[in-house]
């Protein structure tokens, strides 16, 4: 299961080392030699066949993630994994994936969610017993919301800001994913496969979010904002994909850019000595533009002026 020393080597010695036999042929570019073909392992039979299929019997002990790799495979371009290698994902390979590190882990679990094809991967992850063995909690993890995923929100929902080491879709995926487990299952999961804390937290904030979305359904604009402005925008986004809830989009889009004319300054050249009372002033301005009461910066101006003189 360790990583590989890399050292020089025979282009025969470097092909016996690929994944799978359709990843290890090669074509010479030198010269005269330009062109000729080399294919070690019967790739090229395989590929024929649509076979994933490994180079010898202790591929799976020597790197475990190429079990992930294989289904990967097969799924995206609907090819069979070849008998012989569906025998090696066996305990032995199993008890050397559990050893992974979490990184090394995610990794794998990170591209899967770039796949076209990522559900299918997921069900074949499962039947092969290999979810459970990264973390039991994620064979209640729900694949079928992946269909949900997009490469990119559309502009009027803004900018999201994402883990760097983490594409959108890759975030996306996860928090989807995850989205029907608790937060003490997210959290378990978050720590075996090394979340970077930002994914933790919009995780657990979108788990929490989704729960709760039925107490929220009679509250004015306002209400949904000041709560919303409390929850990473990953988390309202990724609830709004999966439930379409409106109030949702609304915030996104637009309450959450709301904003009264009157700022603190202007509190202060009024008179009114600096505390809480700014932000009470200002919340109840932002809450009145939010739920209508006023729609002029004049209407604004009086309410101002009477929450100072109250």
């Amino acid at each position: 299961g360790a990583l590989p020393k890399i050292r020089r080597s025979s282009l025969n010695d470097d092909l016996r080392r690929r994944d799978f036999t359709i990843n290890a042929m090669a074509i010479r570019l030198d010269g005269s030699h330009f062109g000729e073909f080399v294919d070690i392992a019967g790739g090229m039979s395989d590929l024929e066949r649509r076979l994933v299929r490994v180079l010898h019997s202790k591929s799976f002990l020597d790197d475990p993630t190429r079990m992930f790799r294989a289904v990967r495979y097969a799924g995206r371009y609907d090819f069979q994994l070849d008998a012989g290698t569906l025998e090696l994902f066996n305990d032995e390979a199993k008890s050397v994936l559990a050893g992974l590190s979490g990184e090394r882990l995610r990794h794998e679990f990170d591209l899967i969610f770039d796949e076209a094809k990522a559900i299918l991967i997921f069900e074949k992850l499962n039947e092969l017993g290999l979810l459970s063995v990264v973390h039991p909690k994620l064979l209640d993890a729900d694949s079928e919301r992946l269909t949900k995923i997009v490469d990119k929100p559309a502009d009027s929902f803004g900018e999201f800001t994402v883990p760097d080491i983490l594409s959108l879709k890759q975030t996306i995926g996860w928090i989807l994913y995850l989205m029907d487990l608790n937060e003490k299952a997210i959290r378990e999961i978050a720590k075996r496969l090394a979340f970077p804390v930002l994914l933790t937290k919009a995780a657990r904030a979108t788990s929490i979010l989704q729960k709760e979305l039925p107490a929220y359904k009679n509250w004015k604009p306002s209400q949904w904002t000041f709560h919303l402005d409390t929850v990473p925008a990953l988390a309202v986004y990724a609830v709004w994909l999966a439930v379409g809830e409106q109030p949702l989009r609304k915030y996104l889009e637009n309450w959450k850019n709301v904003k009264s004319f009157t700022t603190g300054n202007d509190l202060k050249k009024l008179g009114l000595t600096p505390g809480p009372k700014y932000k009470e002033i200002l919340s109840r301005l932002r809450a009145a533009w939010l739920d209508r009461e006023v729609r002029t910066e004049k209407e604004e101006i009086k309410l101002r002026d009477r929450l100072i003189a109250s």
